[in-house]
């Protein structure tokens, strides 16, 4: 009998995530430097009634608009034991959820404003969770985006995809992505695009739930 356990994506991103989170502080400290400077760009656009994606440890806590209804939600209970942590020590009142992001236990068009910052470069195929924050996300309401990408230039763009399945076995970071694509592959309908960082390198993107949705 073979006794291996058969792999499942979720549950094995779950775990991978829930090791990370033992020392995840030190890839903070040495990420955030650069990255915290663009968080903001995001979360002034935020309001109404909010969820947050791939919440993590809560870095984004410092920059949730004030007053602001917001449920954070992460796959990795370990990852969001320290978001809770740190919302103790902050003045942020946001409800927490640990779920699946790509498939959320909320129902059609519960919130005004669904964002993610610097989660889908951690999936192979985003689509899904992409389509589910539009699913989520009212007619009339908006989806945020903020990621690294794949920089098109020549030579660049094509180290990036060489490279890739290495930082992928190494860090489970996808550093090709071409997030406006996957957007429009998920159904959403881009508003605005805005390339931000050294050469572009990352990316914020504000759209909507395509009309017509079903």
């Amino acid at each position: 009998m073979d006794n291996r356990r058969e792999s499942n994506p979720t549950r094995d991103n779950r775990e991978r995530w829930d090791r990370l989170a033992r020392h995840y502080g030190l890839v903070e400290r040495l990420s955030e430097r650069y990255l915290q400077a663009w968080r903001s760009v995001l979360w002034k656009r935020a309001s109404g009634r909010v969820l947050e994606m791939g919440a993590g440890t809560g870095l984004n806590l410092p920059y949730y608009p004030a007053g602001a209804d917001i449920t954070a939600c992460d796959l990795s209970g370990g990852m969001l034991g320290k978001a809770v942590e740190r919302a103790r020590s902050g003045n942020a009142r946001v409800r927490f959820c640990e779920a699946d992001i790509c498939r959320l236990p909320f129902p059609d068009a519960a919130f005004d404003t669904a964002a993610a910052t610097f989660v889908f470069c951690s999936l192979a195929d985003p689509v899904p969770c992409m389509r589910e924050m539009g699913r989520v996300t009212k007619a009339d309401g908006q989806v945020l985006l903020l990621d690294h990408v794949r920089i098109d230039r020549p030579v660049i763009g094509p180290l990036m995809d060489l490279l890739n399945a290495a930082t992928v076995r190494f860090a489970g970071e996808h550093i090709n992505h071409r997030t406006e694509e996957l957007a429009r592959a998920a159904g959403l309908e881009i508003v605005e695009s805005l390339g931000l960082g050294f050469m572009g390198i990352l990316r914020f993107i504000a759209a909507r739930p395509a009309p017509g949705r079903s």
